[in-house]
């Protein structure tokens, strides 16, 4: 009886201290993959403004932690704009901050150049990523 029990307490004294560390480790994951998204999604916006020779809007909502490729069409056809929402599941993460030169909103132009620079921070937790857009090459990139 005095093994099970010393047994339990080292268990639950070992998954305390692995608790904490598990649960960074997941928001750092959640961070990373929700960055990720957001890079491919512009790019996304970016090679869909190229290719129909039109101006693909990119709106961020912060309140909802979610955005809008405004004239590309939902990857599974059920809306008429491709919208993520980065506090669900898998991200569970927010966007903290969505700035272009002022408001939430990018514009890619017909030759895929973004009307202007800015950045976007997401985060999960404590673990913030930022997405930066420079409006020379058109890229977005993390730090």
């Amino acid at each position: 009886m005095i093994d099970t029990v010393m047994t339990v307490l080292i268990l639950g004294i070992l998954a305390a201290v692995a608790v904490p560390q598990f649960t960074g480790a997941l928001h750092a994951c959640r961070g990373d993959a929700a960055a990720n998204r957001v890079i491919a999604d512009l790019k996304l916006a970016r090679k869909h403004a190229i290719a129909t020779s039109s101006n693909v809007t990119v709106q961020f909502q912060l309140a909802s932690s979610t955005y809008k490729l405004i004239g590309v069409p939902d990857l599974n056809g059920a809306a008429p704009n491709y919208e993520v929402d980065l506090s669900a599941y898998p991200y569970g993460a927010s966007i903290e901050s969505a700035s272009f030169g002022g408001d939430s909103i990018v514009i890619f132009d017909f030759n895929g150049i973004p009307d202007s620079k800015g950045s976007i921070v997401v985060f999960s937790g404590t673990h913030k990523k930022t997405i930066h857009i420079d409006d020379s090459t058109a890229g977005a990139t993390l730090p």
